[in-house]
């Protein structure tokens, strides 16, 4: 009978202290918030020596903790996007508020940083980095063009076929902080390495202003990104048209206008000051250069875009041995493989300054795109001189045969890609354009000839990356398009004959990542 009470005694104390130590179980309530307040969502919540996770913060950062007697009262807060944490609960704490802070580690020169998470993903086929927060993204733009080029049709001058790399481009581009941003891009093309855009830029809303080296804001076809383009070349105007300087612009655009301002140094580096001791007070030549564009019609792939540039210049500083206070305009025929520009004026001595205008007219209807500009130059002369008249214009189809559409970008008021189909088949794009340029001012004692070109071409595009064109040029030259006289020429023929013609058929592979 004593043994059997003291074995019903045993079992009574062993239930009394379960109970004890379960009703002895504390239940502690809390969330997790960043450093700005806001809540965060599934974050690892786990009793320090636990091997098992206690919980996982819900979408209002709340979270459940469960102490029982004799557990650590050291708990441990776990997120990816910030640096871990932990805390000791009080006894009889309830309703704990746990806040975290970003990762932080040190750089290479021993100054602790934040880490941010980024995103990586492609758009329109460039790969794309941005931070989590959105205040930093980093994207690239590279292009590699492989030129073939066959010449034929001329008796005056032989041009010898070939073949090259017609740009090999690296470009960085950068916005920090949401409104600032930046841009590198340089060509390795030609053996040798030249700086194309080196700028900083800020941006708000619909407005963005601009230092360093960039294109001038002059026609809708020069300031047309290259990996955008419908035939290998531009037209011959272009090359009349400011291109990259030194300098500050401004752009700006509301509903259907763009208004873009700029002024710049004339040239980006001074390599014609060998001793800068020697050669105080150097001009670099300065301009002002603007344009505006209309766009009354954009919508349902429907577009209407009337736009005008102007451009006051002074003479830039010339290269040793040429003559001081000159401009001289000359192009090439729209090829690269064939650099000789028999279109050129030689030096204009006396300038005082030049006056540039534009005017461009664009239209879209659905898969079909025309394009055409008006760009002269006006050079006013010193010492009673004639001033010289330079003028020339283009007008350009292009049809998508596969039924793709062309895409305009309003805040740079120019076409970019095309919308390609996502169904492996590639897109087909037929062209043709006509190009004109005369560089003679015989009243004003310039001869610089007159030349007409028609292109035709057929674009297949593989993919959004990956890119085949074909082109047919036929060049229609006057005697005076003879590249300063280095080429021959019937100069007793009548004015506007017996020029250099020749016909081109050219091949162009590219890549753009």
């Amino acid at each position: 009978m004593k043994r059997k009470l003291t074995r019903v005694l045993f079992f009574m104390a062993f239930m009394v202290s379960i109970v004890s130590a379960t009703f002895a179980q504390e239940v502690i309530h809390g969330i997790v918030q960043d450093e700005l307040g806001n809540p965060q969502s599934n974050v690892k919540v786990r009793l320090t020596g636990a091997s098992m996770l206690s919980d996982l913060t819900m979408k209002d950062g709340k979270f459940t903790v469960v102490l029982t007697q004799g557990s650590s009262r050291e708990v441990l807060f776990e997120s990816g996007d910030f640096s871990a944490k932990k805390i000791i609960i009080p006894a009889g704490k309830d309703n704990i508020t746990v806040t975290l802070s970003k990762e932080s580690k040190v750089n290479e020169y021993g100054s602790s940083v934040d880490i941010t998470a980024i995103n990586a993903e492609m758009q329109d086929a460039v790969l794309h980095f941005e931070s989590t927060d959105k205040d930093f993204q980093l994207w690239f733009d590279n292009r590699v063009m492989v030129d073939g080029a066959a010449f034929f049709g001329s008796d005056d001058d032989q041009i010898g076929n070939g073949a090259k790399i017609r740009r090999a481009r690296f470009a960085i581009k950068t916005r920090v902080w949401k409104n600032w941003g930046g841009e590198l891009d340089v060509d390795f093309s030609s053996d040798e390495l030249s700086v194309k855009d080196a700028f900083i830029r800020y941006g708000w809303n619909n407005g963005i202003v601009k230092v360093g080296n960039f294109k001038e804001p002059f026609s809708m076809e020069a300031t047309t990104s290259s990996r955008y383009q419908s035939f290998m070349e531009s037209p011959m105007i272009t090359e009349m048209a400011p291109g990259r300087h030194i300098g500050f612009g401004a752009s700006y655009w509301l509903n259907h206008f763009l208004f873009q301002a700029g002024v710049f140094t004339n040239v980006m580096n001074n390599v014609l000051i060998e001793d800068q001791n020697k050669n105080v007070g150097t001009d670099e030549g300065y301009s002002l250069t603007g344009r505006v564009v209309w766009i009354p019609v954009n919508k349902d792939n429907r577009l209407i875009h009337l736009g005008g540039s102007v451009s006051y210049r002074t003479p830039t500083l010339p290269e040793y041995g040429d003559p001081t206070q000159a401009f001289r305009i000359n192009m090439r025929a729209e090829t690269d493989v064939n650099r000789k520009k028999y279109v050129d004026t030689d030096f204009i001595e006396n300038s005082k300054y030049a006056l540039m205008a534009g005017g461009e007219l664009a239209a879209q209807y659905n898969n079909i795109k025309f394009q055409g500009e008006y760009i002269m130059q006006d050079i006013h002369r010193r010492n009673d001189l004639q001033k010289v008249n330079i003028q020339g214009w283009f007008a350009a189809a292009t049809w998508m045969i596969t039924g793709e559409n062309y895409v305009y970008n309003s805040s740079e008021s120019e076409f970019t890609r095309i919308g390609m189909k996502k169904n492996g088949k590639g897109a087909i794009e037929a062209a043709l354009r006509y190009s004109y340029m005369d560089a003679n001012d015989l009243d004003a004692g310039v001869k610089g000839g007159e030349a007409e070109i028609i292109t035709a071409g057929i674009n297949y595009y593989v993919n959004p990356s990956v890119k085949f064109m074909l082109n047919y040029s036929w060049v229609n030259q006057d005697r005076y398009a003879n590249g300063k006289g280095k080429y021959t020429t019937d100069m007793l023929a009548p004015t506007g004959e017996s020029g250099i013609d020749f016909s081109t058929i050219a091949l162009r592979v590219e890549i753009d990542f």
